[in-house]
């Protein structure tokens, strides 16, 4: 990660444990004010959040290729029985 990339990431929190390669933060009010799927989109892998609530959100961010294709599904005129 940049430079710049962690200064906009450090914008968006200023108490963050901040590194090229993690953003840590503990919330005891309030909420994240960033777009979590815009950061895992242009600056992180992988995003994880959990709340005492049980609330619990995990994005993950993966190249096409180290994923199967997907094979379309039979419609139901191709299925034999």
């Amino acid at each position: 990660m940049t430079d710049g990339q962690l200064a906009e990431i450090r914008a968006l929190i200023t108490r963050a444990h901040l590194t090229r390669h993690s953003f840590v933060n503990t919330y005891g009010w309030g909420d994240f004010k960033g777009d979590p799927q815009v950061l895992v989109q242009t600056h992180y892998d992988a995003y994880l959040y959990f709340a005492n609530w049980d609330s619990r959100q995990v994005i993950m961010r993966w190249p096409t290729a180290a994923l199967p294709p997907m094979s379309p599904r039979p419609t139901a005129s191709e299925i034999r029985h």
